[in-house]
């Protein structure tokens, strides 16, 4: 559709910006034919958590080294910084697993991000075995 624009995040033990806002879908298929798991060499283009540590206020929130996959994170950096500013309709496609693993985030912040982002939300669970992390 016109105006419509769309940006994709791949997560995994980082969060990365593949593709920013665009209207352009070949940008976006080609990126996600391209998705593979996250190297050190790749050089991210936008919001980018690298797994560490940290947490707001200085608290350790669960994240280990050697990364998992950091959903509550790229919740956050999409709803947050991305959405956030942008006017109009919105929403928030995730598929993964369900499980987190590494996020400096909690699930609740990354819920409020998309509350204050005015988005959908919507998360697809696909392969899944075991409880949510």
């Amino acid at each position: 559709m016109h105006g419509d624009e769309a940006f994709l995040i791949h997560f995994d033990r980082e969060v990365e910006l593949l593709e920013d806002f665009t209207n352009s879908s070949d940008k976006l298929h080609h990126e996600l034919e391209g998705m593979s798991p996250t190297t050190q060499e790749r050089n991210g283009q936008g919001p980018e958590s690298s797994g560490d540590d940290r947490g707001g206020n200085g608290q350790q929130r669960g994240a280990r080294a050697g990364g998992g996959t950091q959903l509550y994170d790229a919740i956050y950096l999409a709803s947050d910084e991305l959405m956030k500013p942008k006017e109009g309709r919105k929403a928030l496609l995730v598929f993964s697993d369900g499980a987190d693993r590494g996020s400096k985030e909690t699930l609740n912040d990354a819920v409020d991000a998309a509350d204050r982002s005015a988005c959908r939300s919507s998360l697809f669970i696909q392969g899944r075995t075991g409880t949510p992390g």
